[in-house]
């Protein structure tokens, strides 16, 4: 984490708003927005359409973790942002992300905060880790991995200038490490 896990990242500038898939969503219509206007044609489209069908599972799973997504007799409280933007919008109280972290700690998530990880490390085509720096210091930083996830956020500032600080950092990283 780049600041403080639990403190910081886009679900904290978000104020709790997630988006996803609602059921009424087209999958068709979010790959397409996506591909024209975010991710410009360099994402697996079959794999993003699969993420947005199963967005309202991951939702219900994160709430089933920290119990802090907003409802209305039961039903996820939800809408359309902007009419434009072909997903629906929910919200979470904002302190999730404390439950969210004691969670992963139980499961065995390690944590590494005032960290900036820059590139993947490969063996033989496969990431081995990551290598960074510290934010506070400035020391290197070589991460060990047999798997990495890339949780950086997306590339998102041409849509909304609120996520003007997601640049891609972690797609860039994919991408020199080999992905396609």
């Amino acid at each position: 984490e780049r600041a403080s896990t639990g403190w910081a990242g886009q679900a904290n500038k978000g104020a709790g708003i997630w988006w996803y898939l609602a059921p009424e969503d087209d999958v068709d219509a979010f790959v397409k927005f996506h591909v024209d206007h975010i991710g410009h044609y360099i994402e697996d489209q079959d794999l993003l359409a699969d993420f947005g069908r199963e967005s309202l599972g991951i939702l219900e799973r994160g709430d089933g973790w920290t119990g802090r997504l907003q409802r209305r007799d039961g039903e996820i409280i939800h809408k359309r942002f902007k009419p434009f933007l072909p997903w629906s919008l929910t919200g979470m109280d904002v302190d999730f992300m404390r439950p969210l972290k004691r969670h992963a700690r139980k499961l065995g998530v390690r944590f590494i905060d005032k960290t900036s990880l820059t590139d993947l490390l490969t063996d033989g085509g496969r990431v081995a880790g990551a290598v960074g720096f510290d934010l506070l210091d400035g020391s290197p930083i070589v991460i060990k991995a047999p798997a990495a996830i890339i949780a950086t956020g997306g590339q998102s500032y041409r849509i909304m200038g609120m996520w003007s600080c997601q640049r891609g950092a972690g797609l860039g990283m994919a991408w020199r490490a080999g992905a396609q």
